[in-house]
Parts: C-alpha cells; sequence; structure tokens
C-alpha cells in the first residue's frame, strides 16, 4: 500500500517555548516493548526495544530547558476499566493481568525522574479517565509532543484527542514505535495524523525549533 506524504515541517521555521510544551511518552512498558513480555515473544519488537534510549536522550534536556515530561502507562483492572472495553475484551478473548502492580506494566527502560508527571489510563486515549488535560492547562501548556508505542494504536488516538482539545500536536515520528511487522499500519496512521491532526516531524527537527 503506497502512502501519500507531504512533508509540512521540512524548512519550517519556527520558535517554541519549552514551558509552553509538553512531551507524552505513551505505553513504554514492559508487555508492549520487552523483548521477553508475553507480546515480545509472540511478535518481533525490535524497533519498540529500540525505543527508550532515544525517549531518555530528547527527554532529559527538553526537561532540564523547562519542558514537562508526561510519562503514560496502560493499567487494566475490572474497577477502573470502562463496561464496553470489559464487554470487548471478553468477545476478542482479550487478557490482560488483573493485578495493576504485575511487572507487564512497569515502564520500560525509562530514565524517569523522582518528580516526573505519571498518569496511569484504562482506555487507549490518554486523556479519557486521567487528569491530563488538568495537568496541562495548569501549567499554561499549548504544543504537545507525542511519543511511545504503539504509533497506530494509542500514539494516535491521543495525538487526535490533544488536536480536538485544542493543543498544536507534534508526532516525533523516530520517538514512535511499533511492531516489526505493522509497519504499514504505522506509515498509514503517520500520513494521516500529518494530514489532519498536526504536524509529523522528528525530534531532531523540534530541538532545532525549541533551541536546546
Amino acid at each position: 500500500m503506497t502512502t501519500h506524504w507531504q512533508d509540512y515541517a521540512a524548512g519550517l521555521e519556527l520558535t517554541l517555548e519549552p514551558s509552553e510544551c509538553a512531551l507524552l511518552v505513551i505505553d513504554v512498558q514492559e508487555m508492549f516493548c520487552s523483548p521477553t513480555s508475553v507480546t515480545g515473544r509472540k511478535h518481533a519488537n525490535t524497533r519498540m526495544q529500540a525505543l527508550p534510549a532515544k525517549i531518555n536522550a530528547f527527554a532529559e534536556p527538553f526537561r532540564r530547558a523547562g519542558g514537562l515530561n508526561v510519562y503514560i502507562r496502560a493499567v487494566t483492572d475490572e474497577a477502573g476499566r470502562p463496561a464496553n472495553m470489559r464487554w470487548l475484551d471478553q468477545v476478542k478473548g482479550n487478557h490482560f493481568p488483573a493485578d495493576p502492580d504485575h511487572g507487564d506494566y512497569r515502564f520500560y527502560g525509562l530514565s524517569i525522574p523522582d518528580d516526573a508527571t505519571v498518569l496511569e489510563k484504562r482506555c487507549g486515549d490518554a486523556f479519557t479517565s486521567t487528569n491530563l488535560k488538568e495537568i496541562l492547562d495548569a501549567r499554561g501548556i499549548k504544543h504537545v509532543l507525542l511519543s511511545g508505542v504503539r504509533t497506530e494504536i494509542c500514539v494516535r488516538r491521543a495525538a487526535e484527542r490533544a488536536s480536538s482539545e485544542g493543543y498544536l500536536v507534534f508526532v516525533l515520528r523516530d520517538l514512535c514505535a511499533t511492531r516489526d511487522l505493522c509497519a504499514e499500519h504505522e506509515d498509514q496512521a503517520l500520513m494521516f495524523l500529518n494530514a489532519y491532526s498536526g504536524l509529523v516531524t522528528t525530534s531532531a527537527e523540534v530541538t532545532g525549533w525549541l533551541e536546546l
């Protein structure tokens, strides 16, 4: 399948104030990224395994410059999961650890400061049933930078929701990843995000705009 890509960010002259930006790190967890996890043993995920080091390299200077890093992890539990999602899990045969402290839910390879903003979500959308919007608005955030896994699912949902909430969205394509065999799905998701929800660019490009 051919994707029709227009690089809107190429050559764009832009200055971003770090204090007005938030980096959302989506679902970089053992259950998705570790090669020894249940999903990692079933599906090659070498691209997701390589992601934490790249995110760390961007996140730390961004934080020092005044940017807000928000680390978001997916946690499934019967009390917190919406009824419609529980029903769909039964129909589709999806099974997740019942204990929210289960090791599969731990972050994978990320260097997270003790005072970092960490959120748990019960849905694919990082804004639903969380106080993410309140956190962003309290800090005066105008621009949302997206990173994490999987690009075509939870990163895409967060980007679309952030755009609908009024934030200017930048998807850092080199700081996002999916399963190795889903690269085509990822390309399609990035194409549509770039066309309708924000700008798809790279961490190097954004680093220049932030003057880090």
